[in-house]
């Protein structure tokens, strides 16, 4: 039975993929904990990318270009993306997740969603 009342705030972005890997965790320190504690999640909507045009970008160009990443590069970082999110037990698959989009309207929804006490359902239904 939780007896201690604690509030965490994670800022993060929608097409961030380390967010749910953070997210993973914090549930998974919590649950270690025997349910100790209620928690109350808040997430600060933070767009990475605010400049995105509406129609997005390939996730490929924008990281390579946002970064300065040679393809070699570029295949190290997602290859440990990948398997950070596998012991995190999430599974990326970049076939299916090509590009990233502009978020405003996504952060929009998230901030509507806290009058209802529902952010934590929102933010998992995109993980």
């Amino acid at each position: 039975m939780a007896n201690t009342k604690i509030k965490i705030e994670q800022i993060h972005d929608v097409v961030c993929s380390w967010c749910p890997i953070g997210y993973s965790y914090i549930k998974a320190a919590l649950k270690q904990l025997d349910n100790q504690f209620e928690v109350e999640f808040k997430f600060l909507p933070y767009e990475l990318n605010p400049e995105m045009p509406k129609e997005g970008e390939c996730i490929e160009d924008h990281l390579k270009r946002r970064n300065n990443w040679s393809t070699e590069e570029l295949l190290r970082y997602r290859n440990n993306l990948v398997e950070t999110a596998i012991q995190a037990g999430l599974t990326y698959d970049f076939t299916k997740r090509t590009h990233y989009w502009n978020t405003a309207k996504a952060h929009t929804l998230i901030h509507f969603a806290e009058k209802f006490d529902k952010q934590e359902q929102v933010n998992r239904k995109r993980s």
